[in-house]
C-alpha cells in the first residue's frame, strides 16, 4: 500500500499566504510545494505531480484562469481548489465551469475548513481513480474473452464489440464498428428474421434475456453455429 503523504501544490503570488498555508498543511500531514504564478505552477504540476492544487486567480505572468487552461491540456489533472481574494459571482461560476472542486474566499478564516476541503477533494479524486482502474480492468477482461461480446443500439448499430470479432468472424473491431448493420449482416439469412424479432423483444421488454441458436457468417463466407444471448444493459445511474 502506498503510504506516501499527499503533495499539495500552492499556486499564489502572496508569499505570506503561501508560507502560512504550507506550514498549516505540513502540520496536518501533507507535503507541500509552492509556485508564485501560473506559469511556475504548470511547471510544478509536471515536475511534482501533486495530489491537489490550491490556486489563486489574480497573479502576474499567468493568472489562475490561464493556469486552468494549461492544466486542461495535461494528461493528468489533479483536483483544484481556488483560494481567491475576489468573490465576484462571475469568477466563481467560471471557476466551476473549468472544473475546480471548491472555491474558498480570502482571507482564509478557518484553516480547519480548508483542511476539510483538501481532504474531501483528495478522497474524491482517489475514488475516481479507483473507479477508472476498475473500468480499465473490466474493459481489458471483456476485450480478451474468447466469446463475441457486443453492445447494440436500438437501430441495431454496434456501440461496442470486443476483439473476438476478428478471431471468430474475421473482422477487425474498427471495421465492424464502422459498418451500419454489421451484426445483422453476419446472421445467416435463414436465421435473420428470428434474431431480429428476438432483439426487438429484448429492447421492448428491457428485463428479459433472450437466448437463441443461430448461424453466423464469417468474412470468408463460411458459417459457424452460435448461441446468441441478448441481455438488457444496466440502467445509466445518471439517467
Amino acid at each position: 500500500m502506498n503510504t506516501k503523504r499527499p503533495l499539495i501544490l500552492i499556486v499564489d503570488d502572496d508569499p505570506s499566504l503561501r508560507e502560512t498555508t504550507s506550514l498549516w498543511l505540513s502540520d496536518a500531514g501533507y507535503r507541500t510545494a509552492i509556485a508564485g504564478d501560473g506559469r511556475e505552477g504548470l511547471a510544478a504540476v509536471a515536475r511534482e505531480r501533486p495530489a491537489l492544487i490550491l490556486l489563486d486567480l489574480r497573479m502576474p505572468v499567468l493568472d489562475g484562469f490561464g493556469f486552468l487552461s494549461g492544466l486542461a491540456e495535461l494528461p493528468e489533472k489533479p483536483p483544484v481548489i481556488v483560494i481567491s481574494g475576489r468573490g465576484e459571482v462571475c469568477d466563481v461560476v467560471e471557476s466551476f465551469k473549468r472544473g475546480v472542486t471548491d472555491y474558498i474566499q480570502k482571507p482564509i478564516e478557518s484553516y480547519e475548513l480548508l483542511e476539510h476541503a483538501v481532504k474531501t477533494a483528495i478522497d474524491a479524486a482517489e475514488v475516481r481513480q479507483r473507479m477508472l482502474r476498475a473500468e480499465a480492468r473490466y474493459f481489458n477482461l471483456v476485450q480478451n474473452l474468447p466469446l463475441l461480446v457486443f453492445a447494440l443500439r436500438q437501430d441495431f448499430s454496434l456501440e461496442f464489440v470486443n476483439k473476438a470479432c476478428r478471431s471468430m468472424l474475421g473482422f477487425s473491431r474498427t471495421k465492424a464498428l464502422s459498418r451500419p448493420g454489421w451484426l445483422l449482416a453476419r446472421i445467416h439469412p435463414e436465421d435473420r428474421d428470428k434474431v431480429r424479432a428476438a432483439l426487438d423483444l429484448a429492447f421492448l421488454e428491457k428485463t428479459q434475456t433472450q437466448t437463441m441458436d443461430c448461424r453466423l457468417v464469417r468474412q470468408d463466407g463460411t458459417t459457424i453455429h452460435a448461441i446468441l444471448k441478448a441481455m438488457p444493459a444496466a440502467p445509466d445511474p445518471e439517467g
